[in-house]
């Protein structure tokens, strides 16, 4: 899992951080303290949607979450002085649950096949094409996506992302 290097230097374009159902986006350039700051109150301030998406509400774990949502805003734009890839098998891009009428086509149409038991794209996706870690899934992840998966957090992260 990537990690900043530096939490007080910002990234090409700045330090960000959203939470798109609560309507919050950090201003261009925030320093890392105020987005976290920002994102406790917001947090705190809404319990159920942070217990519902697994978010942490203490500061230390907004901390580390604001600072791997930047690492890897690094990690998939190349920035490597910026950030630290860290030995683990997961990978987080996004900590929030996509709304449904954001959904891409692909996600829309694969959600049409679910089963009762299925949480979130993850899970059928990993139903129609094999196991986390077989090679058909990585091709249909890097074709859908456009981005390199090697990690065994992809189906938890579909299933955080497009949760039915």
């Amino acid at each position: 899992m990537a990690t900043l290097k530096d939490r007080q230097r910002q990234i090409p374009n700045g330090l960000y951080f959203e939470l798109s159902e609560l309507k919050y986006r950090s201003t261009p350039y925030s320093s890392f303290d105020t987005i976290v700051n920002s994102v406790h109150t917001l947090l705190n301030a809404n319990p159920e949607y942070a217990a519902h998406r697994h978010l942490p509400l203490d500061l230390e774990g907004i901390r580390i979450m604001v600072d791997r949502f930047n690492a890897n805003i690094c990690r998939i734009n190349g920035w490597k002085d910026y950030y630290n890839e860290e030995a683990c098998d997961e990978h987080i891009e996004v900590h929030h649950e996509i709304p449904y009428d954001g959904w891409p086509l692909w996600a829309k149409l694969l959600r049409k096949v679910k089963v009762d038991g299925e949480v979130g794209l993850g899970d059928t996706v990993e139903r129609l094409i094999g196991k986390d870690n077989s090679e058909a899934f990585k091709t249909w992840y890097v074709a859908t996506t456009g981005r390199k998966c090697n990690c065994q957090g992809r189906k938890r992260q579909l299933n955080i992302q497009y949760r039915y």
